[in-house]
């Protein structure tokens, strides 16, 4: 850019249209070469990085190639072969675990059922605890009474008397021990 002062004096005329035009050819002599040279190194700049890139690009793509064949040839056929497994394994779960609920669904309803007859049995045997209670009761009371004897010679009677209280038995009322009922 031109001086202010260089502006002014131009406008004002002072100075002339030839100075002012070889000030101009010798800008353009000055400037032609550092122009071109400018110009130059732009452009071998400008393909240094187009082929820098490009290069690059190169690179990129043929790591991408690499990556898609293992993808395809490695990762991928893992992926279906750990899905399958997982599919497997889910379903062998699902097998075990309705297998599992089955066979304790059995179970609760046998050890039901062996409860069942055990309550059944308890109960039945009640009745004859009941019954064999009963009837201890009556064998103590009838072993509380004396004995009675029959018109049996006393040497007989002897060694049964030390055991049990014997009672004597008027003979024409005395009954045979055989005949004697226990109630």
């Amino acid at each position: 850019m031109a001086s202010p002062s260089f502006a002014n004096s131009f406008a004002q005329g002072n100075v002339s249209l030839q100075s002012w035009a070889s000030g101009v050819s010798q800008f353009e002599q000055v400037a032609a070469p550092l122009a071109s040279e400018l110009l130059a190194t732009l452009e071998q700049e400008h393909t240094r990085e187009v082929v820098t890139l490009y290069e690059e690009q190169v690179q990129l793509r043929e790591e991408l190639r690499r990556v898609v064949d293992l993808m395809e040839q490695e990762v991928l056929p893992r992926e279906r072969q750990l899905h399958n497994m997982f599919e497997q394994l889910n379903a062998a779960f699902h097998s075990s675990a309705e297998n599992m609920r089955r066979q304790h669904e059995e179970f609760h309803t046998m050890a039901s059922q062996v409860a069942q007859k055990h309550d059944n049995s308890r109960r039945q045997m009640l009745d004859p605890l009941e019954e064999a209670e009963q009837e201890l009761a009556r064998i103590k009371k009838a072993l509380k009474q004396p004995l009675v004897v029959s018109d049996l010679p006393l040497q007989q009677i002897q060694p049964v008397q030390s055991e049990q209280p014997v009672q004597s038995v008027p003979t024409q009322s005395a009954k045979p021990l055989q005949d004697l009922q226990v109630i």
